[in-house]
């Protein structure tokens, strides 16, 4: 959407301004994630490219192996993964949890629900309550066809974040496992947080633009 494109746009030119400062590691990671977000993977290569160079560790590594799945390129995005384990620091919880979230979901698309349940299972012992997990442990419980269970995990990342995608999830599950009156209602709550989130992003962006 035009929204959409307007709000990478903004965080694309405000770190291209910040790549010479001591912040450019971050700034180079806003840029793979907003050339991510709008599709545009060889920009997004690019700079995935440079960042491994700037400081190979566990969250570059797995940045780039994120771009590396969208080109459709998923040896070299588990390869890239797998490294940014091995890199990892005892002090990165954050970024370790993080990853192992990423390669898990990766891993439920592609089918290998053993390797993602090992990997979620060290999430949640790196940070307990962690809602990306949770909301993963939804997602490989829906693969295995256990949509009531997948629910009770989506209703609780949605309860610790208050994120619409957690909460579209939940009815998705809930309409898999045949309860429709809560999953339309789910719906129509979703809808109206992405509405007010949507409004409140757009004032935003009108305020940086008059100043």
């Amino acid at each position: 959407s035009v929204t959409g494109v307007q709000t990478c746009a903004l965080p694309i030119y405000l770190s291209k301004k910040t790549l010479g400062t001591s912040h450019k590691k971050e700034a180079i990671s806003i840029l793979v994630t907003s050339y991510l977000a709008k599709g545009e993977l060889t920009e997004a290569s690019h700079w995935a490219d440079t960042l491994v160079l700037e400081r190979p560790s566990v969250d570059t590594y797995s940045l780039r192996a994120l771009v590396l799945n969208a080109q459709g390129r998923e040896s070299e995005a588990e390869y890239d993964f797998l490294r940014a384990l091995k890199v990892e620091d005892i002090d990165e919880n954050i970024s370790s949890a993080w990853a192992r979230a990423q390669l898990a979901k990766f891993y439920i698309k592609k089918g290998k629900l053993y390797w993602a349940e090992e990997l979620l299972k060290e999430c949640s012992k790196i940070i307990p309550k962690y809602p990306l997990a949770i909301s993963l442990q939804g997602e490989l419980e829906s693969a295995r066809g256990h949509f009531s269970k997948a629910a009770e995990k989506f209703l609780e990342a949605f309860t610790l974040t208050r994120q619409v995608n957690y909460l579209r999830l939940y009815a998705l599950a809930q309409e898999k496992n045949g309860q429709e009156e809560i999953a339309r209602e789910s719906r129509n709550e979703a809808e109206l947080l992405m509405r007010k989130e949507l409004s409140r992003s757009e004032e935003h962006t009108s305020e940086l633009q008059s100043h």
